[in-house]
């Protein structure tokens, strides 16, 4: 029994919580959706009515984030429970063939209604004798006054939400998850549970998907309606660092800015970003200049730098876009500093947000629109022209790290790792020899206090205006909205 979870245990037993209905003759279901919450739900309601027989119900889509499943197997092993999973026939992508290759999107979510709702809806109608209530639990927390449930006229089906009558907030979810089966790895590049690609994701979520679930974003490219010159157009021709060297990808690394940098932080000045409107860098005229966007984790005494995390986050073609969608992983990041092993006070500390500006080679990216009557995930731009700009920016960013390295271990005396490292760097880098571009500048974005608050509350206000517009609802509401 871990501390925080006795602490709502106790005061379920202060206040008197039961079981609602008659356990006789009703029936009890809980949703699982694989997410913080619905995951939480289970673990609470299993400690709370050890003996009743609840369903534990997950509706699978077939195409959901391969961590999800993986949080559902450790759920069921740290619980002993067996949690029904209503797989749907044909999937997501049965289904968007059944549907002519229409996709859903912001404007028609087809999918939660087809492969989730109505799944539900028909396993509750299997499984409901006339005249039982089924009584269904939900994972609202008391602190999401934004969101209420569904009032519903069945009789026969009652919602209930144990966190709201228990004060279980943020917080309580999140230690009790970190003291049991751990944060599910999912929240490491994106804000909620579901499926692997979702019209609802940022872009910067997506290229998380293409990071750690390739197959899966592949899936999603290949069902997205392009015309051949589209396809032409945004296939990705770029040749990786690693497959010109021999270096491991965890080997090469991202160009640090001097204000990431620990040993240079204090004493650097902002970077100037070059003008680049005028006339290109290259000798060639058809050039382009993306923004991109990466993380690094640092801490003093962690190598030479004190860097020990780096990741790239976000491409964009303009640098207001790249600041906003940086802004929003940052706030991400603090909501859930658990998926790294930090607290919020740490992930403050730790985290370092850096932009660059990148000038590509010709013919490395195509940032026109799809073609008329194509069909996208995300509104003008499709998944593999996403790939072809993240594999784009990402070798010139691995070729500048390299060349980075290689400056820092100049002075560096024999025998030691850093004059091995530099050599070995200087024989991969020689092997070189296909087309890059360059790193224009690049600095630190830094975050106000105010503006990390004011980007919370924008947050909170922009899913507050989609749940009351009936364009989304989280994946842990959905699973009592079936009445």
């Amino acid at each position: 029994m871990t501390p925080r979870l006795q602490k709502i245990l106790d005061r379920a037993k202060e206040i008197g919580y039961s079981l609602p209905g008659n356990p006789d003759t009703d029936r009890y279901a809980a949703g699982v959706s694989g997410g913080a919450d619905s995951t939480i739900l289970v673990i609470l309601l299993k400690h709370l009515f050890p003996e009743q027989k609840i369903d534990y119900i997950f509706t699978d889509t077939h195409a959901e984030a391969k961590a999800l499943y993986q949080n559902l197997d450790r759920l069921e092993e740290y619980l002993g429970i067996k949690i029904i999973r209503i797989v749907h026939a044909k999937g997501m992508y049965g289904t968007i063939e059944q549907y002519g290759g229409f996709l859903p999107s912001i404007r028609a979510r087809w999918c939660t209604r087809d492969l989730k709702i109505l799944p539900y809806r028909k396993w509750v109608k299997s499984v409901v004798t006339d005249g039982q209530v089924l009584h269904s639990f939900a994972g609202i927390r008391a602190d999401e006054e934004q969101r209420h449930g569904l009032v519903t006229s069945d009789s026969q089906l009652v919602s209930h939400f144990p966190f709201k009558d228990l004060g279980v907030d943020r917080n309580d979810v999140f230690t009790i998850l970190q003291e049991t089966i751990g944060i599910p790895g999912f929240y490491s590049g994106r804000t909620r549970s579901g499926c692997s690609v979702c019209p609802f994701m940022r872009k910067s979520e997506l290229l998380a998907t293409l990071r750690w679930e390739p197959d899966a974003f592949s899936l999603a490219t290949r069902s997205e309606k392009l015309c051949e010159a589209d396809l032409i157009r945004f296939d990705d021709y770029t040749v990786p660092v690693t497959e010109e060297t021999r270096l491991a990808s965890n080997h090469v690394t991202l160009p640090i800015p001097r204000r990431v940098d620990v040993r240079t932080a204090d004493s650097s000045s902002p970077a100037c970003w070059i003008k680049t409107d005028k006339k290109s860098l290259f000798a060639e005229a058809q050039t382009q200049v993306l923004w991109v966007g990466a993380e690094f984790f640092v801490h003093p005494g962690v190598g030479d730098h004190g860097v020990w995390w780096q990741e790239l986050v976000a491409v964009s073609t303009t640098r207001s876009g790249l600041v906003r969608q940086m802004k929003n992983h940052h706030q991400h990041r603090l909501n859930v500093p658990e998926v790294k092993g930090l607290n919020r006070e740490q992930m403050l500390d730790e985290l370092k947000l850096a932009i660059y500006q990148v000038e590509l080679p010709p013919g490395a990216v195509d940032l026109g629109k799809p073609g008329a009557g194509a069909y996208t995930w995300q509104p003008g731009i499709a998944l593999s022209q996403m790939k072809q700009q993240h594999s784009a920016v990402l070798r010139t960013l691995h070729v500048d790290g390299m060349d980075q390295e290689i400056e820092d271990y100049a002075c560096a005396p024999e025998l030691t790792w850093a004059h091995e490292r530099r050599e070995s760097l200087l024989r991969e880098r020689k092997k070189i020899s296909e087309p890059f571009g360059r790193v224009l500048a690049m600095d630190l974005l830094e975050m106000s206090p105010k503006e990390t608050v004011e980007n919370a509350a924008h947050d909170l206000a922009a899913e507050v205006d989609k749940l009351f517009s009936g364009q989304h609802q989280s994946d842990d509401s959905q699973m009592h909205l079936f009445g």
